[in-house]
């Protein structure tokens, strides 16, 4: 095929063969045991190994390894600054006394430093209860005395 096309000795194409092999297909460079197996695919360093200690029992050293992923934080309920008997989450308005009673209401502002408690939960209110699995209870009176 080759040599009858080339008009080539069987030998002399089994020498250029494995020249070119050789600069094709280099071994795969080994690393020592506490450090960085990472191998460099683009750069300068393409190809060599990092090499960089590994502290505690990482597999790889700090550069290279994966970003580890966060976990998202659970909602954050505060004490409200007029009714700090309650507990208030900030984005959605939502008010409760404890964790047991669930959400009793929301928290409305009408002007700058006017807030009152509505405990009529609408419908769009209680499906976002349910979106963020908040418990949630109908009350007609709420005390807003401190002392509840």
């Amino acid at each position: 095929m080759l040599i009858e096309e080339y008009e080539m000795d069987e030998e002399d194409l089994r020498l250029k063969w494995d020249e070119a092999r050789k600069g094709l297909v280099d071994d795969p460079p080994k690393c020592q045991k506490g450090t960085c197996p990472y191998q460099y695919s683009r750069g300068p360093k393409r190809g060599t190994i990092c090499g960089a200690r590994l502290r505690g029992s990482n597999a790889y050293c700090s550069k290279h390894r994966p970003p580890v992923e966060q976990k998202k934080k659970g909602l954050v309920f505060r004490r409200h600054r007029q009714f700090n008997h309650l507990l208030w989450h900030p984005a959605t308005g939502f008010v409760m006394r404890n964790k047991k009673e669930g959400i009793i209401g929301k928290i409305v502002e009408k002007r700058e430093g006017e807030s009152k408690v509505d405990t009529e939960l609408s419908a769009a209110d209680i499906k976002k209860c349910k979106e963020l699995n908040l418990p949630y209870c109908h009350i007609e009176d709420l005390n807003l005395d401190p002392e509840c």
